[in-house]
């Protein structure tokens, strides 16, 4: 039995993967409209991130000091190059990412965990402050997915 398992493994974990990017940010002053998105051939694809349910309803959202928000949403295999944090509405906000990863399963249970790095900016660590305009984002490079991969599409809760 345990030899079958181990053979169904080896065949099985490259071909059922799903990816999560997780960003930990903090933020002072932030409007309601964040996204986490990407590329696709069509224009960019993304999910909102509903910052009123995950802080709390209030006219301009921030994290205590000592808090952090943990943003964990589920992205598509096809996404290859870049995965971005953008928001819309929040001139003069406060970002900081405290950090960003991209986590790879495969059937549920088997996870490689991947530090994120912000695009264009060689050598930057973490923590990343970022003084917000009207809209924009941050860019972070993404690794592909394996290259044998069917993607498993079921949903999955964001944790905050």
């Amino acid at each position: 039995m345990l030899v079958c398992a181990a053979a169904l493994s080896i065949i099985a974990v490259p071909l059922v993967t799903t990816r999560d990017v997780e960003f930990h940010i903090r933020l002072e002053n932030a409007g309601p409209a964040w996204m986490v998105d990407w590329a696709s051939g069509a224009g960019r694809n993304g999910h909102w991130i509903d910052l009123a349910e995950r802080l709390g309803p209030a006219s301009s959202f921030s994290t205590a000091r000592d808090r952090m928000l943990i943003v964990r949403e589920r992205i598509p295999r096809y996404v290859k190059s870049a995965v971005s944090l953008h928001w819309q509405d929040s001139p003069g906000a406060r970002l900081t990412i405290d950090d960003a990863f991209i986590d790879q399963g495969a059937l549920g249970a088997l996870r490689q965990r991947t530090k994120l790095s912000v695009a264009g900016r060689a050598g930057e660590t973490f923590p990343f402050y970022v003084t917000c305009t009207q809209s924009g984002g941050v860019d972070f490079t993404c690794p592909p997915a394996p290259a044998r991969a069917i993607p498993l599409s079921l949903p999955r809760a964001s944790f905050s």
